[in-house]
């Protein structure tokens, strides 16, 4: 644990040490025995004993874990109950000592000097650090400050001060026309919530994000000073062995920091797709290693004991003798124009191989742990396993399991509809609602089978004055003859398809119209060009809408915890998915597109409308539920092929997929993107059933994008 997260255990007890190992702690969501149990490890032996010593006061109530029931009690209630009930009594008490224990270590920090607190909260300055770490920090300095109440006017009036010439320090403020904006609006505030909602309400005037985007990183340099120089032995190896008392600052300048690592990563390029990973072994900071277990060709510039001379012209003159390191040059991975189209695998860096069929390789190495030694390998390198042919595998398998599908399809279509029947609000998205309902006759149908679509409706405001300003037009002249027309031919699709249709005028009840303009992604995606739309005043009219999926490091650190070297792992890509979702017309009117001088209008959700991964994630968060509850339903009645009936309609994605793990069924979404892995029958027979079922609402997978 204390490797992954870049920590060591440290000989020396300072206030950093203990501050980074309790944010570390508290980041990693830990239980309170887990946690006794590292600070025990990781704390120097005097601070480590305190720990044991606190521990050892309430033995008893920590030791009440062994009289917990868990195996036996899973079918009885009332003796699950129990267990659970005991869980909490025992881990309440663990925390009450965990509790003490800190408070024990952190009266080592207790500033008794009451104007030393001062003085490092006049001190205090935001350079090299964000907006919302200044402000923690000052925070607590503040707090530690005593005689001066900083809540009434005459102390408010001093720390506004403070904060204004510590804020007029970021890069934003240098602008005369942003100080003039800004500033004066400070210097009126009553109250530090009113300077924060103030800055706060800047940073959404001009579309940011958040406030730290909005500031960005305070470039100012330290000035010079016997408090405010940076201790370089501790910027080195991350401690201090005269600690707080030391006379200059342990600040970490992440600005220095950030702009070392932006020089040092390589570009990327299609040789080194592989070798410009991350290391996810690298050591910690603080623990002083070999040059060569770090050094590597792509930090050559910067590495001293590295003969640069033979780098760039792999000889030199002094051979063996020289006393510089003579690394070896790394095989280069040749790529000719006869390669196919690069894979997403490639794209995200993971391997460099050749594509075989329409899916990346499947690749399968030695797995496990027979050998005993010094440094085992944790993940099997992909590149040294033989290559099959993914796509026929998975094929190959759906067929096998197609007469099963055929009765899951069956059933996931019924759920499907009758779970989306009604309208149910969009997820992160509650002022929007979303259903499945069924298509007109005279509706335009996205796939030959489809019979079902996803609508979406809201509360419609009244509309500003439509902007008949066309800026494509003045952009487009700009591009290459060779921009325009792949821009063209992706626009074309849309009207083709018929999700654009031309209109004749715009009236100003109808709403601003929003304007279409590329966004090349390069030759390597699956959409090199992207039309995008421009629906900023559009969107401004309409209710906020966000996106509660998780990260992509949350979702590949859960991939990497739950897949096993045996299982299969597919990657399923929805080819247009915005598009797919229409709008309900008659409650919230089109959406009308500006391009190439013309003006359409559509009834989808257009790429640019606010809502848009809202009802995406609500399509395909619906799709997914029907199609496992299906299989869920299947499996447990094996020899039905009616199925039952009945399905909880409660059910969420996650019910789901707690109940189809153990059936070796698990699945990951991120907007469009779904990603399974398991045993390879069961993948296939969810995969077949995904796309099958997906056609009845207009959704399609299409192979072309299955990794």
């Amino acid at each position: 644990w204390a490797k992954a997260w870049s920590i060591s255990k440290s000989t020396t007890w300072n206030e950093s040490y203990w501050k980074k190992l309790c944010t570390t702690l508290d980041l990693a969501k830990l239980a309170a025995p887990m946690k006794l149990a590292i600070l025990s490890r990781l704390l120097p032996a005097k601070q480590a004993l305190i720990v044991q010593e606190g521990c050892l006061a309430h033995l008893e109530s920590i030791l009440k874990w062994k009289t917990i029931d868990i195996h036996s009690c899973e079918s009885d209630e009332n003796r699950r109950a129990a267990a659970i009930s005991s869980m909490k009594t025992w881990l309440a008490s663990c925390y009450e000592a965990l509790q003490e224990i800190s408070k024990k270590l952190d009266a080592d920090f207790v500033v008794n000097d009451s104007s030393l607190a001062l003085q490092h909260w006049v001190e205090l300055e935001p350079a090299g650090t964000t907006w919302s770490d200044y402000c923690h920090q000052e925070k607590l300095r503040c707090s530690q400050v005593e005689n001066i109440d900083f809540t009434s006017t005459g102390g408010w009036t001093l720390r506004r001060d403070r904060l204004l010439r510590s804020i007029s320090q970021f890069h934003v403020l240098k602008d005369t026309g942003m100080r003039g904006q800004l500033l004066p609006k400070l210097r009126v505030t009553k109250s530090i919530n009113d300077f924060h909602a103030t800055i706060e309400l800047m940073s959404k005037d001009f579309r940011f994000p958040s406030v730290d985007e909005f500031l960005g990183i305070c470039s100012a340099k330290p000035v010079i000073g016997p408090l405010t120089t940076l201790c370089k032995h501790f910027q080195k190896h991350g401690t201090c062995k005269y600690g707080d008392a030391c006379k200059y600052s342990h600040q970490t300048s992440s600005s220095t920091s950030i702009s070392h690592k932006s020089e040092a990563s390589p570009p990327y390029t299609v040789a080194n797709r592989r070798h410009s990973m991350p290391d996810i072994h690298t050591a910690p900071e603080s623990v002083p290693v070999k040059p060569e277990d770090t050094k590597s060709t792509d930090q050559v510039k910067s590495d001293p004991g590295v003969c640069h001379y033979f780098e760039k012209h792999r000889t030199c003159k002094f051979g063996e003798a020289c006393k510089f390191q003579h690394l070896p040059q790394p095989p280069a991975t040749a790529v000719t124009q006869d390669d196919d189209e690069p894979r997403r695998s490639e794209r995200l860096r993971h391997k460099d191989t050749k594509t075989v069929g329409a899916v990346s390789p499947v690749h399968s190495g030695p797995s496990g742990n027979n050998t005993v030694g010094p440094e085992p390998p944790t993940l099997p390198d992909c590149a040294e396993g033989p290559t099959q042919d993914g796509l026929s595998i998975l094929l190959s398998a759906e067929a096998s399991v197609a007469d099963e599908c055929e009765i899951c399809v069956s059933k996931a279509r019924e759920l499907l509809v009758e779970r989306g029947r009604e309208w149910s609000p969009l997820p992160a998205a509650e002022d929007y609602q979303g259903r499945v309902r069924e298509l007109l006759p005279e509706e335009k149908r996205d796939l030959p089978n489809q019979t079902h679509t996803v609508e979406i409706r809201w509360d419609a405001k009244d509309p500003p004055v439509a902007n008949t300003g066309d800026f494509s037009v003045r952009m487009l002249s700009k591009l290459t003859e060779e921009q325009r027309s792949s821009f063209a031919n992706e626009c074309q699709k849309f009207i083709s398809n018929g999700w654009w249709v031309k209109s004749s005028d715009l009236k100003e009840e109808q709403g601003p119209a929003g304007v279409s303009f590329p966004r090349f992604q390069g030759a390597w995606k699956s959409t090199s060009t992207r039309a995008v739309i421009d629906l900023k005043r559009w969107n401004s009219t309409r209710p906020k809408a966000s996106w509660d999926g998780q990260p992509c490091t949350a979702l590949v650190m859960s991939w990497r915890g739950r897949c096993s070297s045996t299982d299969t792992t597919v990657f399923l890509d929805l080819s247009k998915a915005y598009y797919k979702n229409r709008l309900k017309v008659n409650e919230v009117g089109w959406i009308f597109i500006k391009c190439f001088g013309e003006l359409y209008r559509t009834d989808r959700a257009a790429f640019g409308a606010g809502f848009g991964s809202a009802a995406m994630t609500f399509g395909v968060r619906l799709l997914m539920t029907a199609v496992c509850m299906a299989i869920q339903l299947f499996l447990g009645e094996p020899r039905n092929p009616r199925l039952p009936d009945l399905a909880p309609p409660a059910t969420t994605p996650s019910d789901v997929q707690l109940s189809l793990a153990k059936h070796g069924i698990n699945w990951l979404d991120f907007l469009d993107d779904v990603l399974v892995f398991g045993s390879l029958r069961m993948i296939a027979l969810l995969t077949l059933c995904m796309r099958l079922t997906a056609a009845c609402i207009g959704y399609e997978f299409p192979l072309s994008k299955i990794d």
